[in-house]
């Protein structure tokens, strides 16, 4: 499983993180966590300046900085939450 690191320590589970066009796109796999709470996250400008993706147990890391600026967050068929971040200069 991919895990989300926020920059504020917080983690999530996910089985999507990629970037396309200035855009993050993050598929949080927690059923628990609402859109609510998800908007409430990744609005936190501070929170998501710095966002670490680990694959395969820490073996691999990807770094994302500056998506700050949260465009949409929903709710999928799946249940799953997607949130989506654009990148501020």
């Amino acid at each position: 499983m991919i895990k989300v690191k926020m920059n504020n320590e917080r983690e999530f589970e996910t089985n999507f993180c990629g970037a396309s066009q200035g855009i993050l796109w993050i598929r949080l796999m927690d059923d628990e966590t609402t859109v609510l709470e998800a908007a409430t996250i990744f609005s936190n400008q501070e929170a998501t300046k710095k966002i670490f993706v680990v694959y395969n147990v820490e073996t691999s890391t990807m770094t994302f900085e500056g998506y700050t600026e949260l465009i949409t967050v929903q709710k999928e068929m799946e249940g799953t939450v997607l949130v989506a971040l654009r990148h501020k200069s």
